[in-house]
């Protein structure tokens, strides 16, 4: 779309000022939070950051550890305030932050051993109702992650591709359709699936990378 930018879609859990009272090299640390926070703000090129996490799961009750030392249980609120420092910082350079909502996500565990079993058992058609995902489903899974989101876009810090937008009610993103898996466990979606979500959200996007950058 020749627009400079990062596309975040690691772990990044906690965002700023916590971490995991365990090493655990999979999640962001300290140093690895301040270190992208310096090359983004090294590289002016670089003028969105988009950010894609399952966000619900990043909702979890873990225990962190305050980067002071301090150990505590992780909240809403906490994981807020979390999530705020770390767009914040990102906001302040001038860049537009992006967060990419919660996205579609199977009834059913496992879609491709679901089909699997359909197809060695001669059903046809396969019925597609466990391992589809409707715009309620979004919706009732995330419930705790939409205020959040709310906030924050209503602080002016970011804004959001609506994801429930894009998936009408009453017309459920499948898991398997056309002979491709879109979604293959309860968390992922897969090449073509997220092939098929960006297609939906691309006039939603081209129309935030339009707006003017934030104020320095």
């Amino acid at each position: 779309m020749n627009h400079p930018g990062v596309f975040l879609s690691t772990t990044t859990l906690p965002f700023w000022d916590f971490e995991l009272y365990y090493t655990d090299t999979y999640y962001f640390d300290q140093a690895k939070a301040e270190a992208l926070m310096k090359w983004i703000e090294a590289n002016p090129c670089i003028t969105h950051v988009v950010i894609a996490q399952f966000w619900r799961m990043r909702l979890k009750p873990h225990r962190f550890t305050h980067w002071g030392g301090k150990s505590e249980s992780l909240t809403n609120e906490l994981m807020y305030q979390s999530l705020r420092e770390f767009i914040k910082r990102i906001h302040d350079m001038g860049r537009h932050v992006i967060l990419l909502g919660p996205t579609p996500e199977p009834a059913y565990g496992k879609a491709v051993r679901y089909v699997r079993s359909a197809i060695r058992k001669g059903q046809t058609p396969i019925d597609m109702s466990p391992i589809s995902c409707s715009h309620e489903k979004i919706a009732a899974l995330n419930k705790d992650v939409f205020p959040l989101f709310e906030k924050l876009k209503a602080e002016g810090l970011c804004s959001v591709l609506d994801v429930l937008a894009v998936i009408p009610k009453g017309q459920p993103f499948l898991s398997y359709e056309n002979g491709k898996f879109l979604m293959y466990d309860n968390d992922h979606l897969s090449g073509d699936g997220s092939t098929e979500i960006f297609r939906r959200l691309r006039p939603q996007l081209e129309s935030l990378l339009q707006r003017p950058l934030p104020t320095k």
